[in-house]
């Protein structure tokens, strides 16, 4: 029978830009390091309403993460900048800079398309559903009777073969090495803004609740009968009527503590000021599929003979966004009680990292060393999201010590990669033991229509990602990787090589 242990971090949060290294002491076990992982606990904060026309209910906000405000869907490495795994008898054993670069890039290439969406339910960034609305995994809502929506802690998981290669280890003696210690320096924001800058929390919008279109029409209001009706309140409430049947909820985009301004093309009434700034307090469906919707606010009061037609819902965005807070951290290990018998000796493969920038430039000409151990070496493009976009690469020639790895320039213009290009890439990861299963180079978006989602595909360069593999081999000394590339604009600014190594470890 094995054994879940979760340890704590021995740093507590909240985590900030100055407060963001956490460190766990692994004791001396034996693990499965490949089905455990780093779990960071954050919350989202409360937004602040705008005042104008308030009512004095107590919104409760659909927050959407972005990371640096880019549309791509990206994994949960994107919080971790750096990791380092050592033990008490062999020190140091990987050190992976930009573990954030390389992982959420190598993605798009060791799974396929459908792996890729089928896994990208456990990202903090999701992608909407056909609507434009999700629900948040920060919240918890209230969508029929009148308890209030809730705030509430998430966490956000990220496995161990993501921050350090032996973190794919389904047996690792930790035992033998006496314990070990891993660290993790978080990818923080700066300033007050704190996590703001490296998350853009925005709030997707529902579509104008009117039509076919949408799931949900709402019903003209109509003549009250009476002068002075408060539309709006428990005794007139707003009625809807569900467009696919009786109690159908699918896709409702209303909750209790929603922010939203009602708004109409027709009709004799005129809407109070109040109705551009109304949270809805009680909801109710009956068994007809009408639903009563309460604000805490009237929006209109009818005069006799007035109506109002042509109405529509629409979320308000806060004066003042949340922002994301890593409150504490913890390592999941699994524990293996009854380990089986392994090796003397363990070889692996990890990453050393350079990183190089300069004012943008059309070209890059640049000379990367090697140590004797690397067998492969990885360059990618990031930009401020890490995200290694082709954008305007033309062409690019690579050279081992003045020897050209395929003897002339590899074309990638317009979107098109050459064969010879694959050739390269295929080479590459087969030299470093990885799985290559996607060669598309398209990021999914987040969105909810389903040909937008990898609309590079269909010629949206901003949405492709490009990885450029340069295999290499053992040496007696370190080696010379040159690299030449030629881009439309001044479009090359940051190249970030990522050398593999080969390494051993006696137990």
């Amino acid at each position: 029978m094995n054994r879940i242990t979760r340890i704590n971090s021995q740093q507590s949060g909240n985590f900030t830009e100055t407060n963001n290294i956490i460190t766990f002491r692994l004791p001396a076990n034996t693990y499965d390091f490949s089905a455990s992982y780093l779990e960071l606990n954050t919350i989202i904060d409360g937004a602040v309403q705008t005042a104008a026309n308030a009512g004095g209910g107590v919104p409760i906000y659909n927050p959407q993460l972005k990371w640096y405000d880019t549309e791509q869907t990206v994994n949960n490495i994107s919080f971790v900048r750096r990791a380092q795994l050592s033990t008490t008898k062999h020190g140091v054993l990987e050190d992976v800079r930009r573990a954030d670069i390389l992982q959420k890039n190598l993605v798009n290439y060791t799974h396929a398309n459908e792996e890729i969406d089928s896994l990208s339910y456990k990202n903090a960034t999701q992608a909407l559903d056909y609507n434009s609305t999700r629900g948040s995994m920060w919240r918890e809502f209230t969508q029929s009777g009148s308890v209030a929506s809730r705030r509430r802690q998430a966490p956000i998981n990220i496995p161990m073969s993501q921050l350090v290669s032996l973190g794919k280890s389904s047996v690792f003696p930790l035992d033998k090495t006496m314990g070990g210690v891993l660290e993790i320096e978080l990818q923080a924001g700066t300033g007050a803004t704190g996590w703001a800058v490296a998350t853009d929390i925005s709030l997707p919008p529902v579509n104008a609740i009117v039509g076919t279109a949408n799931p949900n029409a709402i019903n003209d209001v109509p003549d009250p009968g009476a002068a002075g009706a408060a539309i709006g309140l428990a005794d007139n409430p707003l009625i809807l009527t569900l467009l696919y049947g009786a109690t159908n909820t699918t896709n409702f985009p209303f909750w209790v503590g929603m922010n939203c301004k009602i708004e109409k093309t027709g009709g004799t009434g005129v809407l109070l000021a109040g109705a551009a700034n109304v949270i809805i307090t009680d909801i109710s469906i009956a068994d007809d599929g009408t639903v009563d919707l309460v604000f805490d606010q009237s929006i209109c009061a009818l005069a006799n003979t007035q109506t109002l037609t042509g109405i529509t819902i629409t979320p308000i965005v806060p004066a003042t966004e949340p922002t994301l807070k890593i409150v504490s951290a913890n390592l999941v290990l699994k524990q293996l009680i009854a380990p089986p018998v392994v090796a003397s000796s363990m070889s692996y493969t990890t990453f050393d990292t350079e990183e190089f920038s300069q004012a943008g430039s059309a070209q890059l000409n640049h000379t990367f060393r090697l140590p004797a151990s690397c067998v492969n070496a990885i360059l990618m493009l990031p930009d401020a999201t890490g995200l290694s976009k082709l954008n305007a690469l033309n062409n690019y020639r690579l050279s081992l010590d003045n020897i050209p790895i395929v003897n002339r320039s590899i074309d990638v213009a317009g979107g098109v990669r050459n064969q010879l290009h694959f050739d390269l890439l295929m080479r590459s990861f087969q030299k470093g033991g990885i799985e290559l299963k996607n060669t598309t180079g398209v990021m999914r978006a987040q969105t909810g229509l389903l040909n937008s989602q990898r609309r590079g595909q269909n010629g949206g360069r901003e949405d492709e990602c490009i990885i450029i593999g340069a295999p290499c081999y053992q040496s007696d000394s370190s080696k010379l990787l040159q690299v030449n590339m030629n881009a439309t604009g001044t479009t090359i600014v940051n190249l970030t090589v990522f050398k593999q190594l080969v390494r051993t470890i006696e137990f």
